[in-house]
């Protein structure tokens, strides 16, 4: 029949599972790793700043996009409002998102940052209003995102 534990009885083929499980366990199966593996592994890792760069955004890629916003100068866009700007800046934005925040979007969400800042100064270069201060040109574009929320990609996904 079978051995009785705790109360109830396990039948022998549960019984053969079970010491099929136990002996996988007392088992140590080791892999062999070449050290070549183990570099290239290392390589890997290293060239993307630590992260693995398999499922979310590395720190080289979030550096590669600062500097794309660094070279398309937002600041000093000559566009005469923000519906210019953000037609602009579409379809660069749709890219970032498509491609680095396939897995995990809100790792995105430093880069959304960087990109308010620098709408700010744009706002506060092309308005004369906003130059003294800018917590009014926060709030302005705050605005802007409650009356137009589909007006740039990453605002229609939810980030700020």
């Amino acid at each position: 029949m079978g051995v009785k534990r705790r109360g109830q009885v396990i039948q022998d083929h549960n019984m053969e599972q079970l010491t099929k499980r136990m002996n996988l366990w007392n088992e140590t199966k080791s892999v062999p790793v070449s050290k070549q593996q183990v570099w290239l592994a290392y390589k890997k890792v290293r060239s993307n700043d630590g992260s693995a760069g398999v499922d979310q955004i590395s720190i080289s890629s979030r550096k590669r996009i600062a500097e794309k916003m660094k070279e398309m100068d937002i600041e000093h866009l000559t566009h005469k409002s923000i519906v210019g700007v953000a037609q602009h800046l579409e379809p660069y934005i749709r890219g970032w998102v498509n491609y680095y925040g396939k897995f995990r979007i809100w790792e995105m969400n430093p880069i959304f940052q960087l990109l308010r800042r620098r709408l700010v100064m744009w706002a506060r270069k092309r308005y004369k209003r906003y130059k003294t201060s800018i917590n009014r040109t926060y709030n302005w574009l705050k605005r802007v995102k409650e009356q137009f929320p589909g007006l740039f990609y990453h605002w229609r996904l939810g980030f700020s």
